[in-house]
């Protein structure tokens, strides 16, 4: 419950109060709910082998390790607000915003080859899929990028095993 009171005081004294109270347990359910779902979302991007880059026209806003490493950074730190052209040609950063915009088309959120570049200049080609997201209330892109040479995780996953059961026997 949240309690609030009101009085009157003269000459020293309470003379008059008011009140109420409001039963808020269901608004502490929701919170609680909400914060559990953002930790859930939060590790799930975090911990993503695959390199997840939130951008805008503020940069990059949010990269998580993946990320920062197949950029060849050290730490997310070192690419937060640099532009997304650092990284790819100005053209193919704004092809893969307007793609992201566009959520109807065919094409949209589908992994398209890319060619990208570490922040050495090292060439590397990638596959990115994105989504226009709101990211603190502004609007951006996320991509989840992948290396086309990996395959499907559960494929290497099972190439993985297969190779450690060789190299065992």
């Amino acid at each position: 419950f949240i309690n609030h009171l009101r009085g009157t005081i003269e000459d020293g004294s309470l003379v008059s109060f008011w009140g109420g109270q409001r039963e808020v347990t269901k608004q502490k359910h929701t919170e609680y709910a909400l914060r559990e779902s953002e930790h859930r979302y939060r590790t799930l991007v975090e911990l993503n082998p695959n390199p997840v880059i939130v951008h805008g026209d503020a940069g990059i806003e949010f990269v998580n390790a993946a990320g920062a490493d197949l950029l060849g950074a050290g730490a997310a730190d070192d690419v937060h607000g640099r532009p997304l052209s650092d990284f790819m040609e100005p053209a193919a950063a704004t092809e893969l915003r307007r793609r992201a915009r566009q959520p109807d088309a065919p094409q949209a959120n589908t992994f398209e080859p890319t060619e990208m570049h570490r922040l050495d200049g090292t060439p590397i080609t990638v596959e990115v899929a994105s989504s226009h997201i709101l990211y603190r209330g502004q609007p951006t892109v996320l991509s989840v990028v992948r290396d086309p040479d990996s395959g499907p995780v559960g494929q290497r996953l099972l190439t993985d095993a297969s190779e450690l059961e060789k190299a065992h026997e």
